[in-house]
């Protein structure tokens, strides 16, 4: 196996591998929380999932090969990296509050350190920054565009939804800290 292959296929399995440690330390952990997932759990799960993976399957494909592919390859395994650190970086910022389903602590507060300072949801913005990543890694339209169109719409419907249920019950000081970060991409968006 060739260098690349090799980091391809260890990214995967080390985001895997993190994901599941989400999984475990926080599922069904939300203790007095008010949940309202609405599903964006399981959308995330059938669909963002098994994209990325058919993204990873692209890589051995030999159509649609973009001529720059090693420095295509090493730009995207930069982003995976780099989103898979912020994600758990956010997630530990978080600590008892991060839970995988859409909900609120009874005792909540807004966490505006870390990279909370910077966007709203850092977590999300890793994840997207992971799937281009990845995307990119696959050498090819087909797979950057399966890696990231179908889990970028399935996270921004969470984010909305999560944005109208932290205002909702954490109130005044959530509407301020809109006012104040980026959902996504600091200064941008």
């Amino acid at each position: 196996m060739d260098t690349q292959t090799v980091v391809l296929i260890f990214l995967t399995v080390i985001w895997g591998v993190l994901e599941l440690r989400h999984l475990r330390l926080r599922a069904g952990k939300t203790g007095t929380a008010k949940i309202d997932d609405q599903k964006t759990l399981e959308t995330i799960f059938l669909v963002a999932v098994p994209c990325v993976l058919l993204a990873v399957a692209t890589y051995w494909l030999s159509f649609a090969v973009w001529s720059w592919r090693e420095t295509i390859f090493w730009s995207g395994t930069f982003f995976a990296i780099t989103g898979m650190a912020l994600r758990d970086w956010s997630t530990f910022v978080l600590g008892r509050f991060f839970v995988i389903e859409v909900a609120v602590q009874k005792d909540q507060t807004v966490v505006d350190r870390g990279p909370y300072r910077f966007v709203r949801h850092p977590s999300y913005a890793g994840a997207m920054a992971t799937m281009l990543g990845v995307g990119l890694m696959s050498g090819n339209w087909t797979g950057l565009g399966v890696a990231v169109i179908p889990g970028y719409i399935v996270l921004l419907r969470r984010i909305r939804l999560e944005e109208e249920v932290l205002a909702r019950e954490l109130g005044e000081p959530y509407k301020t800290y809109m006012t104040k970060t980026k959902r996504l991409v600091p200064f941008v968006y």
